[in-house]
């Protein structure tokens, strides 16, 4: 199999629809452990991470890259893909170390792993460029550990 069929496969699958999906069965998780409050913010922080994304890039309709390998038809600014990859990466950290207690450094180099290859995969099918794809890292950054406050000062968790 050759790289760019690789890295076209792996933006499929992990795309934001993939990430959405997931971030929903963690959602059916949480509800089936009486995790209600806990849900509602996680349904709050993904919504307000999409509508993030949609808003910015309507407003400022930044084309894609002239080059790119993939034809898409909507704006460039901030990166998605990126975006979600952060806002997931940090939501799922949170509910493997709260909700399953798990504690293991491969989590974390795995997750950390995942971020920077969908980022790379937004790159290497030049439908992004870097500063679109850091701004949307920071983007789903900000919106994560949003999430993150808001479940430890609204619901008391003590992340390890």
């Amino acid at each position: 199999m050759n790289q760019d069929l690789l890295i076209f496969l792996f933006t499929k699958i992990l795309s934001t629809e993939t990430l959405l999906v997931i971030i929903s069965i963690l959602l059916l998780d949480l509800i089936r452990c009486k995790k209600y409050r806990e849900s509602l913010w996680l349904i709050f922080s993904t919504a307000v991470t999409a509508v993030l994304v949609i808003t910015l890039k309507e407003y400022f309709a930044v084309a894609r890259p002239d080059d790119a390998l993939v034809l898409l038809d909507t704006y460039a600014f901030p990166s998605g893909h990126s975006t979600f990859a952060v806002f997931f990466a940090i939501v799922f950290w949170w509910y493997s170390r709260s909700v399953l207690f798990l504690s293991k450094k491969w989590l974390g180099v795995g997750l950390t792993a995942l971020i920077f290859l969908v980022g790379y995969s937004r790159l290497f099918l030049q439908v992004h460029t870097a500063e679109q794809v850091l701004v949307g890292f920071i983007l789903g950054a900000a919106t994560g550990l949003a999430f993150i406050w808001g479940v430890k000062k609204k619901f008391g968790y003590i992340i390890k």
